[in-house]
């Protein structure tokens, strides 16, 4: 028998032992994941569980509640699953299903429609409803294939004596970009103590208007690259000075390595391959390389457009009866008609009549397309989309379409 409890400070080095068992990548000493723990622990975002059996801690997670700009307009609350472990003496007992199952009915009895977690492997999730979010891309090139704009008259080093600048800057970029969410000063204050790494700053006007994380990687002495995770730019002018930045790094710098959810940065880029000799399919070069990041759940319809009442669906007049299929959290499944006029959502009771357009779909596909990383004539056109009429897809097409795909710049 299986008992989920909440654990506090004391269990610190229980979680960190349990951790490293269940990741034995994770690396380090007890002692050092132990200090780890304690710092996350401290995080008034973070509650860790740990899954008992017999009295022995067999699994743990961290469960989170943060706020996220969903579809890029406007912030609603959601939860995040982390830190999922079960120890090596317990796998493939279905301890990570009571896990997730804990962890979806307690984002549901908390008021939270949507969930997100970042995965140890796609399909796993993917079972349990959750759908494909973010998309990382990794572009590695000379510092001479990024474009010199010219100047970079108005950038300095940042240090911690600036870090609440830094977090004001980003909460703002978060204001503007689809799935980002505001970040504490603990999110980042590790990034100015690491001997390793860096932070550029843009500032105009007296304001800082922008900034950029690097690490250095060292291949020897002579011989470096540079890792950039994370760039926000509030104008285009402080995106085009820390690129002018890079393009002069090169007698340092044999290779930038920059980590990005911003599909427009490929565009500000001359080439993003530093071997042209990387060619697939006969002509096709190479230019990044892709992985899954976030994923995506909604665990309560009813409650989740509640929350995007104030959200526009793009102008669209329709009332739609959605029914999601949803086997691993069946409380999920029952229908709900929603009335979309010009663009705002209203959850309707049965009592309102009739809609005029019914739509089914597998819950992970229904959460990829709120989140805006697909469309709908595309799950149309892939059989996975169940419509009562087909002369609505340009609607629902318009209807659930946004202006960008999802990001996440930090995992958890």
């Amino acid at each position: 028998m299986l008992e989920i409890r909440k654990l506090g400070l004391e269990d610190t080095a229980s979680y960190a032992k349990l951790y490293r068992n269940a990741y034995p990548g994770f690396g380090g000493t007890q002692e050092q994941a132990v200090a780890t723990m304690n710092r996350m622990f401290s995080f008034p975002e973070r509650a860790f569980y740990g899954v008992y059996r017999d009295d022995v801690m067999v699994g743990g997670m961290c469960l989170l509640e943060f706020e996220m700009n969903l579809r890029g307009q406007g912030m609603v609350p959601v939860g995040g699953v982390a830190l999922v472990a079960v120890d090596l003496l317990y796998k493939k007992e279905k301890i990570a299903k009571e896990i997730m199952s804990f962890s979806l009915h307690h984002f549901r009895d908390k008021g939270i429609g949507f969930v997100t977690l970042f995965p140890f492997r796609m399909s796993f999730y993917k079972q349990m409803g959750f759908g494909s979010g973010v998309e990382h891309r990794r572009y590695s090139m000379e510092a001479a294939s990024i474009p010199n704009f010219g100047s970079k008259a108005n950038l300095e080093i940042l240090s911690a004596d600036n870090l609440e600048e830094v977090i004001a800057s980003y909460n703002r970029y978060a204001l503007t970009r689809n799935g980002l969410t505001p970040l504490a000063k603990h999110h980042l204050e590790g990034f100015f103590k690491a001997d390793t790494a860096r932070v550029i700053g843009f500032r105009k006007y007296g304001e800082l208007k922008g900034y950029m994380l690097m690490r250095f990687i060292k291949d020897h002495m002579l011989v470096n690259q540079l890792y950039i995770p994370h760039i926000v730019y509030e104008t285009g002018e402080a995106l085009q000075e820390m690129l002018t930045f890079l393009h002069t790094q090169g007698d340092q710098f044999h290779k930038v390595n920059i980590a990005t959810q911003d599909e427009s940065i490929h565009y500000m880029l001359s080439t993003t391959s530093t071997n042209m000799h990387d060619v697939f399919d006969s002509i096709f070069l190479e230019t990044s390389v892709t992985g899954c990041g976030l994923m995506v759940r909604v665990i309560d319809v009813p409650k989740l457009f509640s929350d995007l009442q104030h959200h526009n669906f793009n102008g669209e007049t329709l009332k739609l009866k959605l029914t999601l299929e949803d086997s691993f959290l069946p409380q999920n499944t029952a229908s709900a008609v929603i009335d979309f006029r010009e663009g705002r959502p209203h959850v309707l009771t049965d009592a309102d009549g009739t809609a005029d357009v019914e739509l089914t779909l597998e819950v992970s596909n229904f959460s990829s397309l709120l989140a805006g990383t697909t469309t709908f004539d595309r799950l149309h056109r892939l059989g996975v989309a169940k419509l009562s009429d087909d002369a609505h897809v340009e609607t629902l097409t318009r209807l659930f379409r946004t202006s960008e795909r999802m990001m996440c710049m930090f995992a958890f």
